[in-house]
């Protein structure tokens, strides 16, 4: 599956709705987010930051970042990409969710 291929687990105690509800409860402070009205359990945070410096042009560019998690019976998946290049690139929201959720889940 796509999932176990691009996306990092983490483990929780809870079943898919205790974790929907850890999600929404971390997500009440933010306007960034969606929820899929097709797919239980589905969220995208959008990130946007404005004139951000590259380093090996000296140019700068707006960079939007996505993260995404999925959760399921006794786990929550995450992963993030960036709009402008589909690959592993600032990643610093994607690593922060990873913290929050471990530190939510223990």
């Amino acid at each position: 599956m796509i999932k176990d291929r691009f996306f990092i687990e983490i483990k929780t105690s809870n079943s898919i709705d205790g974790n929907i509800a850890l999600i929404k409860d971390l997500a009440l402070r933010q306007n960034n987010f969606s929820e899929s009205l097709e797919q239980k359990g589905l969220f995208v945070f959008d990130y946007e930051e404005k004139n951000v410096l590259y380093k090996y042009n000296l140019r700068t560019r707006d960079h939007t970042e996505s993260v995404i998690i999925y959760c399921e019976n006794n786990s929550i998946w995450i992963n993030s990409y960036s709009r402008r290049y589909l690959g592993l690139f600032r990643r610093y929201n994607y690593k922060q969710w990873i913290k929050l959720l471990q530190l939510k889940t223990q």
